[in-house]
């Protein structure tokens, strides 16, 4: 009979190429789709609430490309003040409900705030409803892309493999040992 022995190691103890193999594997896996999910999911809520259809999206958290379509009966009708009247007139507490993410419950609500917010303390002329939650999405989907960049820095991803008690091969290969 012959006997192997096999070393295991926490994240902290790889060379710096297996911990950017380990996480590099963990993204090839999916491990962060959920970043992208969130999104999707608050992006949908949020929609729905201010009776916007979205349709034909594709969310890219890896590489920060994001494509998503929007329509509502009034998206190109109204335009700066006359939208924010509309808006305050609709929906007057949106940026408070939208701050204390009370459509999705998590952070990404907050970040679909900050362009209505902006937009309503300053009403651009021009600026239609479309722009205006383009601009809402784009500040939600950067949000998760950044997450995606702090979750996988080695650190950061270094504390999520001690919560989850995983170990790694030598080379960086997560082990069910």
């Amino acid at each position: 009979m012959k006997k192997k022995v096999i070393n295991i190691y926490e994240f902290s103890e790889l060379q710096p190429a297996a911990q950017h193999k380990a996480i590099q594997d963990y993204t090839n896996r999916g491990g962060f789709d959920h970043l992208s999910s969130e999104a999707i999911e608050t992006i949908q809520k949020i929609t729905e609430s201010l009776e916007i259809d979205m349709f034909r999206y594709f969310v890219d958290i890896y590489n920060n490309h994001n494509t998503v379509h929007i329509q509502h009966a009034y998206s190109q009708a109204m335009h700066g003040p006359r939208l924010a009247t509309w808006l305050n007139s609709h929906f007057p507490s949106i940026v408070k409900d939208l701050e204390y993410c009370k459509f999705s419950g998590v952070y990404l609500d907050a970040n679909f705030a900050k362009p209505i917010k902006a937009f309503l303390e300053r009403p651009t002329t021009g600026t239609t409803l479309t722009d205006l939650i383009r601009q809402c999405i784009g500040a939600v989907l950067t949000a998760v892309h950044e997450e995606y960049k702090y979750q996988s820095e080695p650190e950061n991803f270094g504390e999520l493999a001690d919560i989850n008690n995983w170990y790694f091969l030598e080379n960086g290969e997560i082990t069910t040992d």
